[in-house]
């Protein structure tokens, strides 16, 4: 009986070992066993036509394994063949362009792009008229927000100038004037910043966010080009643009300065920025100093001062259409790397003086929160419930700078909005502050920071910590921790997404900046010559509700 029990005591080691090792082998088995796909032939396809797909790693049957074309799961009547580096399918009706994946008891393939012949676009020949722009095609013609494409045809112009790229969106309309002129409402125009290179044959630039599939105009002074079909990759992710409300609202700037000759005074306004879910937006301004426009929602006011003691005041008004923004976004579409060499990704993860995500603090949080975390979806949402978990809510703290508030454990709406911003960028995730008014229904207002998120192909995605988090704020939200993940209600007003950097134009003055909704690198410089300048106090008035 001891021989037996010596043996079998004895033979308890060598029988863990071999577990370890078949555990190994299973292990290794399943993470080399990924399917995937390394081609689609034919790549354009009709309803009912037979496609092969090429790759690796299906299994020699299907069994379990499942076809996901655009979310859905293939029925195994449209299966023709399976094998381990083949499978051929069937296109079923009712099939739209979108995103195939295979799934095996193994894991999940990076998805492929499947295109339908219905949606390739069609384009005529000939442009309409001598001398307009004219689209002959789009590479690739089905992609998402961040994506790299090129345009090509004819009388573009050697420069942008002033013409406009525009793609359609869920709320896009075409309609003809009362004499008879093209108009287009509610197009998404390709910012300055997102094209790469305009010459007169080719266009090539990053797709904007909120793009829908529908047509594509180029628009020069010449006039219109004729309509090119661009189709959107993503079916299931979507955004809604729901109960607008209208603002009217009051910006004034008070000066006053003491000086002991002619001095220059450059004061920059913010005005709410433009997009889909702000609309139809009127500036008005009874300055004569107004200047020039810098950018798209920025003003520049230049002053010279005269007197010894001089006081000014520069006031603008603003009607603005505010939506709310509801997000939805399915998983399985989503692509969970970046482009990393787009100007979003490179603007959006670097670390600055006022997000400083490459800070040891920052760095070693950011790790520890989205670990094994997967997606730069989860990541971020992980992100999210750390800084719930992490804040308790204070109003007009001292302390904003993200590495000091992970200690502090307090922070008012900019703090929540930096810490989750310098802890995405340290996950190599885009992201930026947000900043505006919060104003609700009685005319009570409140500067505010929130915070967005970039998904390659889906575009920017917002939160609001603060208010996730409990900060007193009168409004019909109940579930605040949900909503405020992917939903902004139309009780803000966003003045800016992201940090603007204004040129100094006097390099060797003096300059002031008041970052309390306008998030401007500065908001007014002057000349060296100044002695004083007492006063620079922004003010903003909420006139009407409607």
């Amino acid at each position: 009986m001891k021989n037996k029990l010596t043996l079998l005591i004895a033979g308890i080691p060598a029988f863990l070992l071999i577990l370890s090792i078949i555990a190994f082998i299973l292990n290794t088995r399943i993470a080399e066993g990924k399917p995937v796909i390394s081609e689609l032939y034919p790549n354009v396809v009709n309803i009912g036509d037979t496609m092969e797909i090429k790759g690796r790693n299906f299994g020699k049957s299907r069994e379990s394994s499942k076809i996901l074309i655009s979310s859905y799961d293939l029925l195994s009547k449209y299966i023709v063949s399976w094998s381990e580096t083949l499978i051929k399918i069937q296109i079923p009706e009712k099939t739209s362009s979108g995103l195939i994946y295979i799934e095996t008891d193994r894991g999940m393939s990076e998805p492929v792009v499947i295109v339908l012949q219905e949606n390739v676009p069609f384009i005529g020949t000939g442009a309409y008229l001598p001398g307009l722009p004219f689209i002959e095609s789009i590479d690739p013609y089905s992609s998402g927000t961040g994506a790299r494409i090129t345009i090509k045809g004819h009388n573009f112009g050697y420069s942008r100038n002033n013409s406009k790229l525009l793609f359609s969106t869920e709320i896009s309309r075409e309609r003809d004037s009362l004499n008879g002129d093209t108009i287009l409402e509610n197009f998404v125009e390709v910012s300055d910043g997102e094209i790469i290179n305009w010459e007169n044959k080719e266009i090539v630039f990053y797709l904007p966010e909120f793009i829908a599939s529908g047509d594509v105009y180029i628009l020069t002074e010449s006039g219109y080009s004729n309509a090119a079909y661009f189709e959107q990759v993503l079916d299931e992710s979507n955004i809604l643009f729901r109960e607008k409300k209208t603002y009217m609202l009051n910006q004034t700037v008070r000066l006053k300065t003491i000086t002991d000759e002619n001095t220059s005074v450059n004061v920059w306004f913010a005005s709410p920025v433009k997009s889909l879910f702000q609309r139809n937006i009127t500036t008005l301004t009874n300055s004569q100093w107004l200047s020039s426009r810098p950018c798209s929602n920025v003003s520049l006011y230049k002053i010279q001062m005269v007197e010894e003691e001089t006081s000014n005041n520069i006031s603008q008004n603003t009607i603005v259409d505010v939506f709310e923004q509801n997000y939805s976004v399915s998983q399985l579409e989503l692509n969970d790397s970046y482009d990393t060499k787009s100007p979003i990704y490179n603007n959006y993860t670097i670390s600055t003086e006022l997000i400083p995500s490459s800070r040891a603090r920052v760095k070693n949080v950011a790790a520890s929160i989205t670990r094994r975390k997967g997606s730069p979806f989860n990541k971020a949402k992980a992100i999210y419930e750390y800084v719930l978990a992490r804040l308790t809510y204070a109003d007009s703290v001292e302390v904003h700078s993200p590495d000091l508030v992970i200690d502090s454990q307090i922070g008012d709406a900019e703090a929540y909005s930096l810490l989750f911003s310098a802890l995405a960028r340290s996950s190599g995730i885009p992201a930026r502050p947000v900043t505006g008014l919060l104003v609700d229904s009685e005319k009570n207002m409140k500067y505010h920071w929130w915070v967005e998120f970039f998904i390659q192909d889906f575009g920017w995605f917002p939160l609001d910590p603060a208010l996730a988090d409990g900060m007193p704020w009168k409004s019909d939200i109940e579930n605040h921790v949900e909503y405020y993940w992917g939903n902004i209600d139309n009780q803000h007003i966003t003045f800016s997404r992201g940090e603007k950097h204004i040129p100094r134009l006097f390099p060797d003055g003096i300059v002031y900046s008041n970052n309390n909704y306008e998030l401007l690198s500065q908001s007014a410089e002057t000349n060296s010559e100044i002695i004083d300048l007492r006063s620079i106090k922004s003010d903003v008035r909420i006139n009407a509700i409607y």
